[in-house]
């Protein structure tokens, strides 16, 4: 987001970690966050990453708490409170 980019396809996939360091790669489908899309494609991409933590590390942690720290005013669209946590599978 301090870049003024969604990465639109965010998955444990594309999250390199070393030691204290975290990279994202794999950018080439990303979008400016003034794209009409942009809060649903940000919304997917942590959506996918708290799956992920939430299968293999059992961090629950809800979609609005998650948009809460990266500083995004979570858009309660009636379908959900926000509250939940993604469903492990």
């Amino acid at each position: 987001m301090s870049l003024g980019l969604i990465h639109a396809d965010l998955s444990e996939y594309n999250i390199i970690v070393r030691g204290d360091e975290i990279k994202i790669i794999d950018w080439p489908q990303a979008v400016k966050t003034d794209h009409p899309n942009a809060y649903e494609l940000m919304e997917r991409d942590l959506f996918n990453i708290l799956r992920f933590f939430a299968r293999k590390y059992k961090i629950d942690l809800s979609l609005k708490e998650a948009m809460d720290m990266v500083g995004i005013k979570y858009q309660d669209e009636g379908s959900n409170d926000g509250t939940a946590t993604p469903e492990v599978n």
